[in-house]
């Protein structure tokens, strides 16, 4: 049985989110979570061996879970802000070395944009933001040119958020912000 490695993870709750994500609103928090802080341990925390940097990206993730089903607003406002500046980074990544100083720049911009659109629009920006971070997770992972990832990131994120959208009827699980 192959190991459930980081990729995997990523790839699995990223289908589910590029589907469902306006629906498992919970999980999307978890899930972005738990990207960004992998992310961030890779990048920043490099002294971390792997095992470390992902219990701390699951827990990350675990926390993000349960405060999004208890403190909703709150994680609207978190989930913003780490979608906002999870896909700054990786699009600063697919066209610049990520660790200049002016990329964290823009990622925490994006983050506070990120926090404001959520705020603002929430149910149309969570089907945006969940199929946006989806769709860029997996475009992460396919081993492909900067223009081919985002040939890809673009193709699945206009396909999820139009899936969800179109299934606008059904009411998402959790109340409007």
């Amino acid at each position: 049985m192959p190991a459930l490695t980081p990729e995997i993870m990523i790839a699995v709750v990223s289908l589910a989110l590029l589907f469902f994500g306006r629906q498992l609103f919970p999980l999307f928090v978890g899930a972005v979570g738990f990207a960004f802080a992998h992310m961030v341990s890779r990048q920043l925390l490099t002294q971390l061996d792997a095992d470390t940097a992902l219990i701390i990206s699951v827990l990350l993730g675990v926390f993000g879970f349960i405060l999004a089903i208890q403190v909703q607003k709150l994680a609207i406002a978190v989930s913003g802000f780490l979608a906002g500046g999870f896909l700054a980074y990786h699009a600063c990544a697919i066209f610049t070395d990520p660790n200049q100083p002016m990329v964290w720049v823009i990622v925490i911009v994006a983050g506070i944009l990120g926090t404001l659109a959520m705020a603002l629009m929430f149910t149309t920006l969570v089907a945006a933001a969940t199929s946006a971070v989806a769709a860029i997770s997996l475009a992460s992972l396919v081993p492909a040119d900067g223009l081919w990832q985002l040939v890809i990131f673009a193709v699945l994120w206009i396909f999820g958020m139009s899936f969800q959208l179109k299934r606008r009827s059904s009411k998402p699980k959790l109340e409007r912000a």
